[in-house]
């Protein structure tokens, strides 16, 4: 190889070497823009429930992106029923608690409650009715929801949703937002009974996002 022709080679070398790196410097910055998704992991044991023979995990990651909140969930259920359902209550209200609103009353801001059918439609949901620290349903028909729920067997259901900062009432300036969640497992004996806290779990967590 001659000189002109090595002298062209490492010029070629270093442009690409240089456009990578441009590359990655402008797509770590366009990351940066945005959140890293994190994850909430709850654990329940058999003495905690019966939705499962073993230990059932309920695994949240959230992520904000583009001034929108993505939830995912996924939960080790090992049956599938349409009227199995997530339920969410997030803090719309921005007063830092999770408040019922099992006593509607006017011109008062509630927090938003979520319910996610896993047949992907919903209903109206309540939360905080004495003694249930859960959601609760409303008997009204349901309609198709703005989830996306898939199960498949040994592996249990994913839920997905998300909403614009705006649906949540967040601004630019706020750095958190607090969460509740009910999973409920349905089975034909308790169709028309009470829920009963061993297939029902809940939890609740803050997510920090600024």
């Amino acid at each position: 190889m001659n000189r002109k022709s090595f002298l062209v080679v490492v010029l070629s070398v270093c442009l690409v070497v240089s456009l990578v790196a441009n590359v990655y410097l402008y797509l770590s910055w366009k990351a940066s823009e945005h959140h890293s998704p994190d994850t909430f992991v709850f654990s329940y044991g058999p003495e905690e429930q019966s939705i499962v023979d073993g230990v059932l995990f309920v695994n949240f990651t959230l992520a904000m992106l583009d001034d929108r909140l993505y939830i995912i969930v996924k939960i080790n259920d090992d049956d599938y029923s349409e009227v199995d359902f997530l339920g969410l209550v997030l803090d719309t209200n921005r007063n830092g608690t999770l408040d019922s609103n099992v006593k509607q009353e006017w011109n008062v801001a509630y927090d938003k409650v979520y319910v996610a059918f896993a047949d992907n439609t919903t209903v109206a949901g309540f939360y905080g009715a004495p003694g249930t620290p859960w959601v609760g349903t409303s008997k009204m028909g349901k309609m198709p929801g703005r989830h996306v729920t898939s199960f498949e067997s040994g592996k249990g259901y994913v839920f997905k949703v998300s909403w614009t900062m705006q649906e949540l009432n967040l601004t630019q300036i706020d750095t958190s937002i607090k969460l509740h969640f009910s999973f409920e497992d349905f089975w034909w004996g308790h169709r028309y009974d009470l829920p009963k806290p061993d297939w029902i779990v809940w939890g609740e967590f803050e997510y920090v996002f600024g």
